[in-house]
């Protein structure tokens, strides 16, 4: 594999990650991060700077250990996004990369006392930074770490009726965060000769 060359002006990447919730006490305590993935196109102003539009997806399941009701519930979000980035090449086949994300966030939220589901929106922000190696002259895979925030607060109304046991008017407070781990590949789209 070699260096990424300038001509190639777009690329194209899809990440998997696996998120932690890190902030709001009852979120934290009430789901389970299950995946955050999303996938991207990316115009190469050179070789170190990127513009890209992407799209994100992540699911949480309720958390039924915490209630003393059989309950079942999950959380969705959908997240169109645009990114700026920066890819540091330390050889022909080993490149850093480093995103500030900015998108706006639909979330849906729906448990089994739910007689329908509960929308909040909110802008979202996701810095990021991946290693990557390449494989092959245009296909290069990595590990991800990301800091995803939803500026939107996960209240008693989220999962209503349900009752989280243990919280106070302290633990709603705070936007939703997550820590995300996870692979992800990245490709040079190669213009037709």
């Amino acid at each position: 594999a070699q260096e990424a060359s300038h001509k190639d002006k777009f690329a194209a990447s899809m990440n998997i990650s696996l998120p932690k919730s890190t902030n709001n006490y009852a979120f934290k305590s009430s789901f389970n991060g299950i995946v955050d993935m999303d996938a991207a196109l990316h115009y190469r102003l050179n070789k170190s700077f990127e513009l890209s539009a992407a799209c994100r997806y992540s699911h949480f399941q309720l958390n039924s250990v915490i209630l003393k009701e059989n309950i079942t519930g999950k959380m969705d979000n959908y997240t169109p996004m645009l990114s700026v980035s920066w890819n540091k090449y330390f050889s022909d086949y080993i490149f850093l990369r480093a995103s500030i994300s900015g998108g706006y966030n639909f979330e849906v939220t729906k448990t089994s006392l739910m007689n329908a589901a509960y929308f909040q929106e909110a802008f979202f922000f996701k810095p990021s930074l991946g290693l990557y190696m390449f494989s092959t002259e245009n296909l290069a895979f990595g590990i991800i770490f990301s800091y995803d925030t939803w500026f939107s607060e996960f209240s008693k109304q989220n999962i209503s009726p349900t009752i989280i046991p243990g919280m106070n008017v302290n633990s709603y407070k705070g936007n939703n965060q997550t820590f995300c781990v996870g692979f992800g590949f990245y490709s040079l789209i190669k213009k037709a000769e």
